[in-house]
């Protein structure tokens, strides 16, 4: 891809051969582990469908509306029913259409309502462009990247991600982002804007939505300290890649005998 800023489905930029912030996290296991991801094709959980989805909702109101449809109520086991399901699989496969479940479409439905009757998280998704793919060209080695924030908030110059989760408080947001490295995500998604865009943007923002009622929003801006820090630690893994591509070599951890140092956390409830 040249770099740019492009209007493509998730699909499509899923496809595009690049180094994201997910593959980023897998490097930092081994180089090994990066390619086994790139080339096995990776299974969406429930959670993770459930997620894409809202987002989409969310962020895409109107395609969505057109792209998932619920299912009709329909007796398979009669020879009118099979004849009728047959005419709804078809007309799925012409309108590239997919089957979302009544409960599921309820749900996705509430939780949107909630999320734009938040008045601080309404104003942070106006303004700006959603869900658009971004590749860029590292400085140093040249390979490419790739991200696709959630929402750019052109107005502000924030990028805003959405994110589902079962305890959005902000003792249970804070390990998640250190779990999943969501500040890696940050660090890098602003790195790559800012390549593209004229704009100078510094602030990454996440809006949280519970997936159970009351479907509490909340709203975190990531320390510039914590995008520093990602920064760092994501330095190396950039130059491990553009070394491992110059080589085609990608090793794997190493397989030395080491000692196992047990989790700080461990020690200081062993002493309580």
């Amino acid at each position: 891809m040249e770099p740019g800023i492009y209007t493509m489905s998730n699909n499509d930029y899923q496809k595009r051969e690049a180094l994201s912030k997910g593959g980023l996290v897998h490097l930092a296991k081994s180089p090994a582990h990066y390619k086994a991801f790139i080339e096995t094709e990776q299974m969406a959980t429930p959670a993770m469908i459930f997620g894409s989805n809202f987002h989409f909702a969310a962020l895409e109101p109107e395609l969505f509306k057109t792209k998932y449809v619920v299912a009709p109520q329909i007796d398979k086991r009669t020879r009118a029913g099979k004849e009728q399901f047959a005419t709804f699989q078809l007309s799925l496969e012409e309108n590239n259409q997919t089957i979302i479940s009544q409960d599921d479409m309820d749900l996705i439905n509430r939780m949107v309502d909630v999320l734009y009757s938040s008045e601080v998280a309404a104003g942070l998704l106006v303004g700006g462009l959603a869900e658009q793919s971004i590749f860029w060209n590292h400085p140093k080695w040249g390979f490419t990247c790739k991200c696709r924030p959630d929402y750019i908030n052109e107005k502000h110059t924030v990028i805003v991600d959405l994110k589902t989760t079962v305890d959005g408080s902000p003792e249970a947001f804070a390990r998640a982002v250190v779990n999943y490295r969501y500040h890696w995500q940050g660090a890098y998604y602003l790195a790559g804007i800012n390549e593209i865009l004229s704009q100078d943007y510094t602030t990454f923002l996440f809006i949280t939505i519970e997936k159970t009622p009351p479907f509490a929003v909340q709203n975190y801006i990531l320390k510039k300290d914590d995008i520093y820090l990602a920064e760092e630690q994501i330095k190396p893994l950039l130059s491990q890649y553009g070394e491992c591509l110059a080589n085609d070599v990608w090793p794997g951890p190493s397989d030395r005998v080491q000692s196992l140092e047990l989790p700080q956390w461990y020690y200081k409830n062993a002493l309580d």
